[in-house]
């Protein structure tokens, strides 16, 4: 049995790593998915992807329509900017405004 270092006693025998990574290193398929499923940075990452989850179709088709919400979050922001003023005695009727008299203002 190797013997451990100072340094890495200090860095890995200590409450905040052991609550972080609850488990030594995994030699078989359950401790594999325990570690996995007990460790909140792992977790993220399932223990076992079907082939079609990472093809690039689906991968990028994803990051478009991320894209593409995003444009249009930012777009509506934009023109709620010129419509829209943050006070207290104008925010209920610019929100009236917005709903009944501005073009598409219900979109917003």
């Amino acid at each position: 049995m190797k013997k451990k270092s100072a340094i890495s006693q200090l860095l890995f025998n200590n409450r905040f790593w052991k609550s972080i990574f609850r488990h030594d290193y995994p030699d078989n398929d359950l401790s594999r998915s325990e570690a996995m499923t007990s460790n909140l940075f792992l977790h993220i990452q399932s223990v076992k992807v079907h082939t079609n989850t990472i093809r690039p179709g689906y991968t990028l088709g994803l990051g478009l329509i991320a894209f593409y919400l995003f444009i249009i979050l930012t777009l509506t922001g934009i023109l709620l900017m010129f419509y829209y003023v943050p006070s207290i005695e104008r925010a209920y009727n610019d929100m009236k405004d917005l709903e009944f008299a501005v073009s598409y203002g219900i979109i917003h």
